[in-house]
């Protein structure tokens, strides 16, 4: 995936916003509230990081997923 990190939206939200793109899906993406993923991030240094995702399924349709590894950083 791909990432980018956006300003806080307001100052109620103060954490920084990741963008997380599917690099071989454009224009889906999913985001993130967290300082922590943000300096993670910036000190990977790199566009593209691996992402492992969890996927819950109910009578084999799948249900939701979530990530629980970003770049090595467990969620």
């Amino acid at each position: 995936m791909t990432w980018e990190i956006q300003p806080p939206p307001s100052k109620e939200l103060a954490q920084t916003v990741v963008v997380l793109s599917f690099a071989e899906f454009p224009g889906h993406f999913v985001s993130h509230h967290s300082d922590e993923l943000a300096g993670h991030l910036q000190a990977v240094g790199k566009d593209k990081v691996p992402v492992v995702f969890e996927i819950t399924r109910n009578y084999g349709r799948m249900k939701g997923y979530s990530e629980i590894e970003i770049a090595g950083l467990k969620t």
